[in-house]
């Protein structure tokens, strides 16, 4: 704070600045503007060019007329416009008024210069600041509310999918789940704890494992290999059933956009990469660019070394090898070259 505000507002004596603290409930607003400060406050350079900016701000735009903090449009609270509006229009009678109180000195004179209806308006803006307060105070307890109630929910689609038990405690699908990152890992820890992965090939392991991949939206309709075919369905069943078991519990879900949201987009791509197909193979049997194959394909490769830590973590050694052997059927070429330009 400084001293020179009074000065440029009429008073006559000379401005010297002063570093003042003050208490919360001393501040009635905050100014939308911002002033920059030096390193050190306590030297008068740093005080002096306070001084000159602060003075230069209130020359501008008046000691009364500094733009402040608006409730929406600075600070993204929404639904205030109204009460903002009506605060704002009662701003020049309680400025006013607190002129004529300090004329007249008395509550009495207060009242005789105020008026009526001054004091209606003065009574309206404090219900109105309550009015704020008790909504706040709503929209935090329900903001509480909802994520325990989120909380609740998943705690029971977790207990009806056997990831934990009635007393949540972990169990084996839930430990294999917490090993996963790159995919949903509801769906990757369903698949392997129900058996989707062993009567597969590794080849066939990881098409299906792609489908838990993210890609970009394609124009074109994939028809799978006949390899994929069943395995293709055994995944669609698994999701449904993630789907309909989270509806059940209260969540809210679209369990046909959950189902088609795990794509056969890379299923051709990665079961013929696996099986040895150069990259110009793969890259006409769908419409994605090279370098999303590329992404997509090393993407494929850490969810499958994340599948094979999760059989590890659960003891399913013989699972574990397979994932491995798949991994390793795909990390090749230049999919998994350290350099495009520069050969190692």
């Amino acid at each position: 704070l400084e001293k020179s505000i009074g000065n440029i507002a009429g008073m006559e004596h000379k401005p010297t600045p002063a570093i003042i603290p003050v208490s919360g409930a001393c501040v009635a607003e905050i100014s939308s503007l911002r002033v920059g400060l030096p390193r050190n406050l306590k030297g008068p350079d740093g005080q002096r060019k306070v001084q000159m900016t602060i003075s230069s701000v209130v020359k501008k735009y008046g000691a009364n007329n500094l733009p402040l903090l608006h409730p929406s449009r600075d600070m993204n609270l929404e639904d205030l416009d109204e009460c903002w509006f009506e605060i704002n229009s009662l701003k020049p009678k309680f400025s006013g008024s607190a002129r004529d109180a300090s004329r007249v000195g008395t509550a009495k004179g207060l009242l005789k210069k105020v008026g009526h209806w001054d004091c209606r308006g003065i009574q309206r803006a404090m219900e109105i600041e309550a009015k704020v307060a008790e909504i706040e105070a709503k929209i935090k307890d329900s903001q509480v509310t909802v994520f325990d109630r989120e909380i609740k929910l998943r705690s029971e689609v977790l207990k009806e999918l056997g990831h934990i038990d009635a007393t949540s405690v972990l169990q084996l699908k839930g430990r294999a789940a917490c090993e996963i990152d790159t995919a949903d890992e509801l769906m990757a820890s369903e698949l392997m704890l129900e058996g989707a992965f062993n009567t597969l090939d590794v080849h066939q392991v990881v098409a299906v494992a792609s489908c838990l991949v993210p890609v970009e939206n394609t124009q074109a309709v994939v028809d799978v290999q006949p390899a994929l075919k069943e395995p293709l369905l055994a995944l669609k069943a698994a999701a449904q059933r993630i789907g309909d078991v989270s509806k059940a519990k209260g969540l809210e879900i679209d369990v046909e956009e959950y189902v088609q949201s795990f794509k056969s987009t890379l299923m051709n791509v990665s079961y013929s990469w696996s099986r040895g197909s150069s990259f110009s193979e793969i890259s006409a049997m769908t419409d994605l660019f090279e370098g999303s194959i590329i992404r997509a394909m090393r993407r494929l490769n850490e969810l499958i070394m994340q599948l094979h830590a999760a059989s590890v973590a659960i003891g399913d050694e013989k699972l574990a090898e397979k994932f491995q052997k798949a991994a390793q059927s795909i990390q090749r070429g230049i999919i998994f070259a350290a350099s495009l330009y520069v050969e190692s």
